[in-house]
């Protein structure tokens, strides 16, 4: 799948968000945006179709996950791909800066 984009947040739905392309359930894969609520299932979603066009990231992800654990793993599977386009969905701004600054040397290292 080309042209996809992953909206990683364990509560809001993206039908809550104004994005550029149709917000869908989570699991469908027919669609252009992929809902995932959990760390494992984001990057289930990577290892099918890729990297995604844009990612959408909450931090907070449940009592025991953050994307920076997602961002981790998929840094070390796809070490010269980071993300083109993100868009932080946090109310943390502690988590948003840790994910901005990963992101940010990961493309300069890649």
């Amino acid at each position: 799948m080309s042209n996809w984009s992953l909206f990683l947040d364990d509560v809001r739905k993206p039908t809550e968000f104004p994005v550029d392309r149709p917000a869908v359930a989570e699991g469908d894969t027919k669609s252009s945006v992929l809902w995932a609520v959990n760390v494992f299932q984001a990057v289930s979603y990577i290892e099918m179709h890729g990297m995604p066009d844009t990612f959408f990231l909450d931090h907070d992800l449940g009592p025991t996950e953050n994307t920076m654990d997602f961002l981790k793993i998929v840094q070390a599977r796809f070490p010269n791909n980071p993300p083109k386009n993100v868009i932080f969905l946090t109310a943390n701004p502690i988590g948003k800066e840790n994910m901005r600054a990963f992101i940010s040397s990961w493309r300069k290292t890649a």
